[in-house]
């Protein structure tokens, strides 16, 4: 600091005069007193210092700032466009479609690129109008963290449309996560077997993944926009080898529940005459947008020859991103019931703050019920008494 006082002392006197070349340090400043920067973001302000013996100059200046790339403010619109390079091709070596044009999702922070994708029939429509059905691809790349999802083709389609007004269709996907993922595929003319052959890739970690679902609108595009059909996939058993699957298209509302789904362990106690029941967790449940407080509960109840024999209830609890753990127990007396004849009914309920309650779904557990994977339960808990049998099941 003193050699810099007297360094403006001596400038001061000589007014105009060069600076001595004893003189150890020389500053330059911008004219106004302010800093100024340049395009590629240094400053120009600097120092001079001389060296001892040679006398060369050494500059000492602010380094050039690299640019990056800025989150955008938070948008209504989900498809805005941003250039991701380094994302041209499926790891399987086939070119991606549309490989130039990627999807910014401003309220998730993740990318999304075209590209194609196939799913298990697990999470197939229940609805008993067959509106046609869709083929998807699904994996996960687990050393880049993302996962690939391929809208491969729709089949058989059977949608209410007029022909003569020569619909088109899209596929718009939603990825159930607390703040959804919204993706949509270019416009197709409508026909019986339409391709898409589109790819998205989201970067998403796999244990968020396995909490959400995949939900797919069908939506013609003609006088006016509207959804013609659905389907919902559960992303629980996402993995990374690539799976294709044809999913059943249903008329809209018949995946309202998006892929709820809830876990469940049973087990046979021949000696006390009952089976165990335990409502364990709830993944993937709806959150409300108001601010009315939205609480769940599960019913259990066990039917023999048609008639209800006993029932119970978990308490009512509020959803913590999309997911409840109860982990209660309930013991459901047989009596003289045999297990093979019996049939659980598990039933999953939503109420609001005000106090308006209704059932989001259930899951039936027995021989004689449509889903597989319940039979599977069921006939796994009776033939291996004692054995605690758990598995997820979907809300239908």
């Amino acid at each position: 600091m003193e050699c810099l006082k007297n360094c403006c002392k001596r400038l001061i006197k000589k007014r105009g005069a060069e600076p001595d070349e004893t003189d150890g340090i020389a500053m330059q400043i911008n004219p106004g007193g302010s800093k100024s920067s340049s395009i590629d973001g240094s400053h120009t302000d600097y120092f001079l210092s001389k060296l001892p013996q040679d006398g060369k100059e050494v500059p000492f200046i602010l380094p050039t700032t690299k640019t990056s790339y800025v989150q955008p403010a938070a948008s209504d619109s989900h498809d805005l466009l941003y250039q991701m390079p380094g994302v041209g091709e499926r790891p399987d070596g086939s070119k991606l479609h549309n490989s130039n044009k990627k999807n910014y999702d401003s309220l998730s922070s993740t990318v999304s690129t075209s590209s194609s994708f196939q799913s298990s029939t697990e999470s197939s429509c229940e609805s008993g109008e067959d509106l046609g059905s869709l083929c998807v691809r699904l994996s996960y790349q687990e050393k880049e963290e993302q996962v690939w999802i391929t809208l491969v083709q729709c089949s058989q389609l059977n949608l209410p449309v007029n022909a003569a007004q020569k619909p088109r269709i899209q596929i718009r996907g939603i990825i159930t996560l607390p703040k959804a993922i919204h993706f949509k595929t270019t416009i197709k003319e409508y026909s019986q077997d339409t391709h898409f052959m589109e790819t998205f890739v989201f970067a998403l970690s796999l244990q968020t993944l396995h909490r959400s679902a995949l939900l797919l609108k069908l939506q013609t595009h003609g006088a006016r926009k509207r959804t013609a059909a659905e389907c919902v996939l559960s992303l629980r058993g996402l993995q990374t080898r690539e799976t294709e699957q044809w999913l059943r298209l249903g008329p809209p509302g018949a995946a309202a529940r998006k892929g709820c789904e809830l876990r469940l362990a049973t087990c046979f106690q021949p000696v006390y005459r009952r089976i165990q029941v335990r409502a364990l967790a709830a993944q993937n449940l709806q959150t409300s947008s108001l601010s009315l407080a939205q609480e769940y509960a599960v019913t259990v109840e066990l039917h023999g020859d048609g008639i209800p024999v006993a029932r119970e209830k978990t308490l009512a609890l509020k959803a913590v991103e999309g997911q409840c753990q109860w982990n209660a127990v309930f013991y459901l007396e047989l009596g003289a019931l045999h297990p093979s004849s019996c049939r659980l009914s598990i039933q999953l309920f939503v109420r609001t703050s005000l106090k308006k309650k209704r059932c989001v779904g259930q899951v039936q557990l027995g021989l004689a019920v449509p889903n597989p994977e319940a039979v599977e339960q069921w006939k796994d808990t009776i033939e291996h008494p004692e054995k605690v049998v758990t598995a997820w099941h979907a809300v239908t």
